[in-house]
C-alpha cells in the first residue's frame, strides 16, 4: 500500500508544489499540475500540448484543433519545458520513480472541437488521428522524462468524461447528440496506452475498462455503494486506489485513524481478507485543497491512512 497525489495541486509556484510533493510523498513523486496558472495549465490544455503533430488553439467554447501551431500551443510547449527544468533542478536527475498524468483519449476527443465546432469524437478520422497523436506524444514525453530523471515512469490516464462517453454526449444542438461509444470499444482504446493507473474519480467506474490498467482510482464511497463491483475486481487480482477527501465542508481536516477504521470495516463487508486490504489498495487525496498548506495536509493525511492500515489493519 502506498500514498501519492493524483496530479492537480493549488497555487501557481511549481517549485513550492514540488517541495511539498517530495517532502510528503517520499519516493512516490508525480509531476505537479497547477490549473490555476491559467490558459494551457488546465488538464485538457496540458495534455493537448503533448500531442504529436497536432496543434490546438482556444476556441469560443473550448480548445479547438488547428492545422498548424498557434501561439497557445507554443506557449504550452515552452511552459512544459520550463517546468521540467525546474523539477530537474529541485529533484535531481536520479529518481526512483515518477508519475505523469494525462487526459485519456475519450475525454480528450470529447473536449476538443473540430474547426466546424463539433466535438472531435464525432469524426472517426479525427478520433483515430487524435488517439494516435496522444499515444506518440505521451511516448515522447516519457522518453524526455527518462532522459531527465533516469527513473521508471508510471502513467496515469484521467478519464473524467468516460461515463458520459459511454452514455452519449450532447452535441452542438439538441438535434445532433453524440452517439454512445460501446463499452468494449472504449476499453480497447484505453488498453493500448498500457496505463499504470486509470482515474475514475468523480464517477462510477466502468469495471470493464478498469481491468485494462494495473490500478483503477475510484472514490472511497464505492466501498459501501458498489461492494459487488469492488469485490469482483479484487478477486480477479486487480488493484484499486481509494480517493479520499481529507477535508470536511468547513475546511477542517478529518481524523486519519477514524477514516482508516471506516475503510477497514467497509472492506470486511466486501468479504476479502485484511491482507488484500494492504496489498491491493493504495490511498490518494481526492483533492489537494485550495492552498499549499492544504496540499501538505492532504498528502500527509493519506500517508497517515496508508501507514495505519499497513501497521494496524488486523486490529482496527
Amino acid at each position: 500500500m502506498t500514498a501519492f497525489g493524483l496530479g492537480p495541486v493549488p497555487g501557481t509556484d511549481i517549485a513550492l508544489a514540488a517541495d511539498i510533493i517530495a517532502g510528503e510523498t517520499g519516493d512516490n513523486l508525480h509531476l505537479p499540475q497547477l490549473p490555476t496558472r491559467g490558459l494551457g495549465s488546465d488538464a485538457i490544455g496540458r495534455t493537448a500540448g503533448l500531442l504529436e503533430a497536432v496543434s490546438v488553439d482556444r476556441g469560443p467554447r473550448s480548445w479547438r484543433l488547428t492545422d498548424r501551431p498557434q501561439l497557445a500551443s507554443r506557449a504550452m510547449w515552452d511552459r512544459m519545458d520550463r517546468d521540467l527544468d525546474i523539477l530537474q533542478e529541485l529533484w535531481g536527475d536520479d529518481l526512483d520513480n515518477l508519475k505523469v498524468q494525462v487526459i485519456g483519449p475519450w475525454t480528450l476527443a470529447a473536449s476538443l472541437e473540430l474547426s466546424n465546432g463539433h466535438r472531435a469524437i464525432t469524426d472517426s478520422g479525427a478520433l483515430r488521428d487524435l488517439t494516435a497523436a496522444l499515444h506518440a506524444g505521451l511516448d515522447e514525453h516519457i522518453r524526455d522524462l527518462k532522459n531527465r530523471f533516469h527513473c521508471d515512469i508510471a502513467v496515469q490516464i484521467d478519464e473524467p468524461l468516460y461515463g458520459d462517453v459511454l452514455a452519449g454526449l450532447k452535441g452542438t444542438t439538441d438535434f445532433d447528440p453524440v452517439r454512445p461509444v460501446p463499452s468494449e470499444v472504449a476499453a480497447d482504446a484505453i488498453e493500448q496506452f498500457d496505463a499504470d493507473l486509470l482515474n475514475f474519480t468523480g464517477q462510477h467506474p466502468n469495471w470493464e475498462a478498469a481491468r485494462v490498467a494495473k490500478t483503477a482510482v475510484i472514490d472511497v464511497n464505492l466501498l459501501t455503494t458498489d461492494q459487488d463491483g469492488i469485490g469482483e475486481h479484487i478477486e480477479e487480482g486487480h488493484r484499486l486506489a481509494l480517493a479520499i477527501n481529507p477535508f470536511f465542508d468547513d475546511g477542517s481536516l478529518k481524523d486519519s485513524r477514524q477514516v482508516s477504521i471506516s475503510i477497514a470495516k467497509a472492506w470486511d463487508r466486501i468479504g476479502h481478507s485484511r491482507i488484500r486490504l494492504t496489498t491491493n489498495l493504495d490511498i490518494v487525496p481526492a483533492t489537494a485543497g485550495e492552498s499549499l498548506k492544504d496540499m501538505a495536509a492532504a498528502y500527509r493525511f493519506v500517508a497517515e491512512i496508508a501507514g495505519i492500515l499497513e501497521r494496524d489493519a488486523g486490529d482496527l
